[in-house]
């Protein structure tokens, strides 16, 4: 029973990460040539959702790799959210140069949209060396080799375990509660600190239902909507 249950727990774990390491990886040349905003959204994303995915099914790994896992995609997604609040900021700023044409205004305008651009070229540089150490970690390839064997377990893996059941209900719950525990701070109009993190808290939850949402089918979908 043991070995079925274990089974079961890696059999959806490599399903899930290897869908968000891919996602990942699609975006990778976008991400380094800088040519479209829209990589570093796609990346940035998926960076999230594959962390989220491998603390989920973190002892399916060697204590040791998960670690290198965790510290390279996290270094990825920090480059890459700076780079993506700057990517917001510069394409807010250039759709709205049409509304400052008095020319006592457009000197500053430009002048910020310059500061913004110069900014976002330094931090490109810290997106490609986060990139880099995850190239040279082989860390994208390192986990894509651990999901491999259980890929090809797929279609034949009884995934109705009670491990991986409980699995499930002890993640959606932990993230949950954590979410909750923002109700009262958020009702305060000025806790801009509090209404942020209770966003990134409403996103893990969403992650992570949306991690197991194969697993409980319909009847969970009405819940990632509320997240949502």
């Amino acid at each position: 029973m043991a070995k079925i249950s274990a089974e079961a727990i890696n059999v959806y774990g490599a399903k899930i990460i290897y869908e968000h390491l891919s996602a990942m990886q699609a975006e990778v040349q976008g991400v380094l040539t800088s040519e479209d905003i829209e990589y570093v959204h796609r990346m940035r994303v998926a960076s999230r959702r594959l962390r989220s995915s491998l603390a989920i099914f973190k002892d399916s790994f060697p204590k040791n790799d998960f670690k290198q896992f965790a510290k390279d995609i996290r270094g990825v997604t920090r480059a890459l959210g700076q780079a993506r609040d700057l990517d917001v900021q510069i394409e807010i700023l250039e759709k709205s140069l049409p509304d400052y044409k008095d020319p006592q205004l457009n000197p500053g305008v430009n002048r910020l949209l310059l500061r913004l651009k110069q900014q976002r070229l330094e931090v490109q540089s810290q997106v490609i060396t986060a990139m880099k150490t995850l190239e040279e970690d082989e860390t994208i390839w390192r986990i894509a080799r651990w999901a491999a064997p259980w890929l090809e377990k797929t279609d034949n893996a009884y995934l109705n375990s009670p491990e991986l059941l409980e699995l499930a209900f002890v993640n959606i719950k932990t993230q949950l509660q954590a979410m909750v525990n923002f109700d009262r701070l958020v009702r305060e109009e000025t806790n801009v600190a509090g209404l942020h993190a209770m966003r990134i808290s409403a996103k893990h939850l969403r992650y992570t239902t949306e991690i197991f949402e194969s697993l409980y089918g319909e009847q969970i979908k009405p819940f990632i909507s509320q997240v949502k």
